[in-house]
């Protein structure tokens, strides 16, 4: 029921009172391919932008396809959801469909806490100084982080964009199964040794032993939250020293440490980070990494 305001003085919600949430019915039985159709306005309707000051960052849809085959279409603007947030969706969609169908009150456990909760938390987090190890751990961390220099084949724009291509590629179950037995062995989980050979191949292209990288981290460490739908997404900043010629157990036990102490301090909010650092800003480049 929360709408996004925007004023001089910032960015403000408005909760209204109710929310009807229309849902648009599509028959698709005159397509050939009703599959492909929906697939389309799938893709479509992701790509289309919300009003976030004038509704809800909410819409759904349904869509034919036969006389007993349908698709539904939920679509969350990323400000009030994330992508754990989809699971918990569709778990409760599931539910309650299920109790609707065989004629059934819905049987959804009440929510402990809202979203509301775990901001007035961490606001007050920030104020109470019970997150001042938190601060002191990134200062310290990121203190002098600078940026990767990599090679490009174009000039850096002036102010960055957004623009960008995706690709793809796959890695075969044998050699997936061979790196997790590789990493296992040092100690180290398959997020943990990816990162690693990330930085190497970062590290011999920038031509930089100081490499940092970031991550999302899904924010939900308390029990409570792990039946929420809400932003609690965090990010991490991870900075090692990366040296060509130390061994991948040598390599690996470091980012290890990097990585476990990151998820520890989580908890502090990575734009308070970027504001503690007072870094120099650029407009052409992301703050503190360039690398996610």
């Amino acid at each position: 029921r929360t709408r996004f305001e925007q004023d001089g003085d910032g960015v403000w919600q408005v909760v209204d009172d109710e929310l009807s949430l229309e849902v648009a019915e599509v028959d698709l039985r005159g397509f050939e391919d009703p599959e492909a159709e929906a697939e389309r306005l799938a893709v479509e309707d992701a790509s289309r932008p919300f009003d976030l000051e004038g509704g809800a960052p909410v819409r759904s849809s349904l869509l034919r396809l036969g006389e007993e085959s349908w698709v539904l279409l939920f679509c969350m603007h990323h400000i009030c959801s994330d992508g754990w947030s989809m699971g918990v969706l569709v778990s409760d969609v599931l539910s309650l469909y299920d109790s609707f169908r065989l004629g059934e009150e819905p049987s959804l456990d009440p929510l402990r806490i809202q979203y509301r909760d775990y901001a007035a938390w961490q606001n007050a987090s920030l104020s109470d100084g019970s997150l001042d190890s938190s601060r002191e751990y990134w200062l310290g961390k990121l203190s002098g982080v600078r940026p990767l220099e990599l090679p490009c084949d174009r000039p850096r724009p002036r102010v960055k964009s957004y623009n960008g291509s995706e690709l793809e590629f796959s890695i075969a179950s044998g050699r997936l199964s061979a790196l997790k037995e590789l990493f296992s062995s040092e100690g180290a989980t398959l997020f943990m040794g990816l990162v690693a050979l990330s930085k190497v191949l970062l590290r011999r292209y920038a031509g930089q032993d100081d490499v940092t990288v970031g991550s999302p981290v899904s924010g939900r460490d308390h029990a409570d939250l792990r039946d929420q739908i809400g932003f609690y997404v965090g990010t991490l900043a991870l900075r090692d020293e990366v040296s060509l010629e130390e061994s991948l157990g040598s390599l690996l036990s470091k980012v290890r440490s990097t990585v476990l102490e990151a998820f520890e301090h989580q908890k502090y909010p990575f734009d308070s980070i970027v504001e503690d650092l007072d870094l120099e800003r650029d407009t052409s480049r992301s703050a503190v990494f360039d690398v996610m």
